[in-house]
């Protein structure tokens, strides 16, 4: 018999369930940054060079988790507009659900050993200048998702323009369209 692959929707939502549960158990450090390249003696033994480095995916990705996380808490909302923005780009959509499953593990470990703050420079730093803005605008879309935008949210998207290279004017023209976007 052939087995059906699941659709898109039906994927994302078995990933907003999974990652509902994993983000309860994430306990994220706002401050003081921790500074994941201050290694251990044997990190470099159990860590493969390649585990270092994030993807534009990955990059990408974790800006949204961390805009999610900036708070200290994460809502349904937030998680739910996380994989809807996601499911949407044409960035992830051949991406299969081992590929997401891994990503997201690995951005989750990345966030319980460092800061939101050295997650915002590990990921500013791997993604692509061409998708700064859009990752920009997307953070703050989830920041605004619950409808409160709270100090630390508000700190978080002050050092997120600057380590995405953003200009100040243009921050703040996204963040007035996504305001206006979340308003109703």
């Amino acid at each position: 018999p052939r087995i059906e692959e699941p659709s898109l929707s039906q994927f994302l939502e078995t990933k907003k369930i999974s990652l509902q549960l994993v983000w309860g158990l994430v306990r994220i450090p706002l401050s003081p940054p921790l500074r994941i390249f201050n290694m251990g003696l044997f990190d470099d033994v159990f860590e493969s060079s390649k585990s270092k480095s994030l993807s534009k995916h990955e990059a990408f990705m974790g800006i949204l988790m961390t805009a999610n996380a900036s708070d200290g808490h994460v809502s349904d909302s937030e998680v739910n507009g996380l994989f809807t923005i996601l499911g949407r780009m044409k960035l992830f959509e051949s991406w299969s659900e081992d590929k997401w499953r891994r990503a997201v593990d690995r951005l989750i470990g990345l966030l319980r050993r460092t800061s939101i703050d050295d997650m915002i420079r590990l990921c500013s730093e791997a993604l692509p200048e061409e998708l700064a803005q859009t990752a920009f605008a997307n953070a703050v879309d989830l920041v605004l998702a619950d409808g409160v935008v709270e100090e630390e949210e508000k700190d978080y998207i002050n050092k997120l323009w600057k380590a995405l290279g953003i200009s100040g004017d243009d921050a703040k023209t996204i963040a007035q369209v996504m305001v206006i976007k979340n308003k109703g």
